[in-house]
């Protein structure tokens, strides 16, 4: 029986090993693929900045660029100095390595140091180095193995705890493994201290039983792990270990003595069976997630692995998903219905995909696929179908609220990569995938090498978009607005171009959205709104009579109570009255925050503005919603009018079914995205008041747009009309 629990206890600790392992690499290689992207473009400053941004795990608390005299700058904006110590030397040798050291540079403190050198043009030119204080690198490296059970340790040859987990014995710490079994602390049965040494310097793993300092019989298992000096050291309580074995002990012993000896072959075959079992009982802790009652990480790096190794590139396609807003549903149904919805995900998963898919749930509310290759299309639709499906728990619920759905997918061409490698490509195009700021409840992005560069590139952006608002980069581009009914300008959008004069001209979409992401986009918003109130300032100034200019308002603002404030404020110093000012807002956000949206747009309108809803048609387009927010004006998303699709007759009854709604409200309506006279003639039938788009004009640099109003006569109000009545 004792056998039966130390290879049982062998077996689950190595497995654990593996895991152990891949989590040490991985910050290696991640560091050595990020500086190979940066460090030809980038000063050192910028590539530790980056490094420490895409630190998503938060193992590191500071990364160091190291010149070969041990001179070091800081993420923290430091210079400091390192010794040469064999690790250092290592580095400039040209080998990536990892060491633990009681005296970390900069805090002096222990920590665990990762480094890789750093090539220019083939030569080694300096090191990048990262430090992770021991319970952060304990909490992402090590592994739970046993439920919460007894303690994990990773400890170098001479017996030093670098790092640990679980419930740990007091003073362990401040001691050393050795030194503490040494001390007679514990009793140890099969092993002696000298043989446990023994063990570490040949590498060896090993099982053996112990007593520690409380009386309490424990198991402690060791294996190598691949860092040159480090083990896994796990110590368990013996009585949750062996309870189950030695319950089917002392049923087997009954039998024996109520059963004649002619059963004795039926009572063998019941020992086996349970003792089966138990070590049964034991992968099932270290396989089966315990939330979902699925595969575990453990089991699915185990099973993909294998998967991969055999397959042709290309066949395989590994896909990291994630629930958005997880904390929101934990948050609204607490622990308990934050785990049932995990255990719900998982189940609607498992109808979903292929009977030969591989899934796990990884880590809190991140699920891992491994599934053969399919078109994307047909891949995104099978997810897409997964997130509907899992959302019809909606459908006679009062109060809804929408589990979204985020997806990143990544096709493994080359079966030689670290499955971490295959996770982490994955994760980057999860996280590049469009926020959920749509109506859309899955969303998806595919892993190409063009994925990481947009990373980078997003990078750059975030690290000069504070001093490329300081140098006025951010410029106000107008878009006019055509009353169809008069021909006459009805006012203007208010939009932003980013002019770098490192980048040139930058669409909106390519930094809007991460402005978003960041919360820099309410420095946007009020710069572009500053802006709008300077041009109409100009305009008075000059006895111009001023136009009406709507700006866009990001869902940012909405969580700020008193977002108005620095509107007012603007507003006031250059003293422009509110009603030529409107503030859009997006038919999505409306939606998502249709709770508390009439009370944002009644503060607008006492303080003056007027408010429209952007982009109707472009999202869910519930025609009730319209009369839960009191907006001034609707306007109708490009959407609606691409190809001349109004000519189709049950588009024509929509657009004049929504645009008869607005009246009836009271809502002035404008139709976005006009480029055809037959478009602008329709929409002149159904009593739209106003259009915008490329059939006038292109959204103008505001000097542009001076020239176009005072180029828009009389004589261009009646050619607009013929040209509509003609049409």
């Amino acid at each position: 029986m004792t056998s039966e629990t130390e290879q049982s206890l062998s077996f689950v600790t190595e497995v654990t090993a593996q895991g152990v392992n891949e989590n040490i690499m991985r910050p290696l290689a991640d560091m050595s693929v990020l500086s190979a992207a940066l460090v030809e473009k980038y000063t050192p400053q910028e590539v530790i900045q980056f490094q420490m941004n895409n630190d998503t795990d938060d193992v590191f608390y500071a990364y160091y660029w190291l010149e070969p005299d041990g001179t070091a700058f800081t993420t923290s904006g430091n210079k400091i100095y390192f010794e040469m110590t064999e690790f250092m030397r290592d580095l400039f040798k040209g080998r990536s390595c990892i060491s633990f050291t009681r005296e970390a540079p900069e805090t002096n403190n222990s920590a665990v140091l990762y480094g890789i050198p750093v090539k220019k043009n083939g030569q080694i030119v300096a090191a990048l180095v990262a430090a992770s204080e021991p319970k952060s690198f304990g909490r992402y490296a090590l592994l739970n193995s046993f439920d919460g059970m007894g303690a994990n340790y990773i400890v170098d040859h001479n017996g030093n705890i670098v790092t640990f987990s679980g419930n740990i014995p007091e003073g362990i710490l401040e001691a050393n493994l050795l030194e503490y079994i040494y001390g007679d602390k514990w009793t140890l049965k099969d092993l002696s201290p000298e043989e446990i040494y023994s063990d570490f310097l040949s590498k060896n793993n090993n099982t053996a039983r112990y007593t520690n300092s409380n009386g309490q019989q424990m198991y402690l298992c060791y294996t190598p792990l691949f860092v040159d000096n480090w083990f896994l050291v796990s110590s368990i309580p013996f009585s949750n270990v062996t309870s189950g074995i030695y319950k089917t002990y002392a049923i087997v012993f009954a039998i024996i003595v109520v059963l004649v000896i002619a059963a004795f072959s039926i009572i063998i075959t019941t020992f086996i069976k349970r003792s089966t079992g138990y070590r049964n009982s034991l992968e099932q802790a270290l396989y089966t997630d315990l939330i979902t009652g699925g595969m575990s990480y453990v089991k699915f790096q185990e099973t993909s692995r294998d998967v991969i190794r055999n397959a042709e590139p290309g066949a395989y396609t590994f896909i990291s998903l994630d629930i958005q807003n997880f904390k929101l549903i934990n948050d609204i149904n607490g622990g308990g219905g934050g785990n049932a919805t995990l255990t719900y995900v998982h189940g609607k998963l498992k109808e979903h995909l292929p009977k030969d898919a591989i899934m796990c749930r990884a880590d809190a509310d991140i699920f891992n696929l491994l599934i053969k290759t399919q078109p994307i299309e047909q891949m995104a639709k099978m997810l897409s179908d997964f997130t509907e499906d899992l959302n019809k728990f909606n459908l006679l619920q009062h109060s809804k609220y929408f589990i979204r759905i985020k997806a990143g997918f990544y096709t493994i061409q080359n079966n030689s990569l670290g499955l971490l490698t295959i996770r982490d490509r994955s994760n980057i195009a999860r996280k590049m995938a469009k926020d959920q700021q749509t109506s859309k409840l899955f969303t998806y992005d595919v892993f190409d090498e063009a994925t990481l560069m947009s990373q980078i590139k997003e990078y750059e952006f975030e690290n000069t978009m504070e001093q490329a608002l300081q140098n006025n980069e951010f410029k106000m581009y107008l878009q006019p607005k055509i009353n169809i009914q008069t021909g006459r300008v009805a006012g203007a959008e208010a939009l932003v171009r980013w002019e770098s004069p490192i980048y040139g001209m930058i669409q909106p979409n390519s930094f809007i959205p991460m402005f978003e992401r960041n919360g820099f986009i309410v420095q946007i918003d009020l710069n572009v709104f500053e802006q709008a109130c300077a041009f109409l300032r100009k305009q008075i100034d000059e006895g111009q009579t001023p136009i009406h200019l709507s700006v866009n308002l990001s869902r940012a603002h909405l969580f700020n109570p008193n977002f108005l404030d620095d509107f007012i404020e603007i507003k006031e110093k250059y003293n422009i009255p509110a009603e030529l000012l409107e503030f859009e807002i997006t038919e999505s956000m409306a939606y998502e925050q249709l709770d508390t949206i009439e009370r944002f747009i009644d503060m607008i309108h006492k303080a003056g503005f007027t408010c429209s809803i952007d982009d109707f048609g472009s999202g869910y387009s519930s025609l009730n919603m319209l009369g839960d927010i009191p907006a001034d004006v609707l306007k109708l998303d490009k959407a609606f009018f691409k190809v001349d699709s109004h000519q189709k007759t049950r588009n024509k009854q929509i657009l004049t079914s929504i645009i008869t709604l607005a009246k009836e409200l009271n809502m002035k309506v404008v139709a976005e995205g006009i480029e055809t006279t037959s478009q602008a003639s329709f929409l002149q039938s159904i009593n739209c008041d106003i259009i915008q788009g490329f059939l006038y004009s292109r959204p103008l640099p505001t000097a542009s747009f001076e020239v176009f109003l005072s180029n828009w006569t009389t004589e261009h109000v009646s050619q607009v009309q013929n040209a509509l009545r003609q049409s």
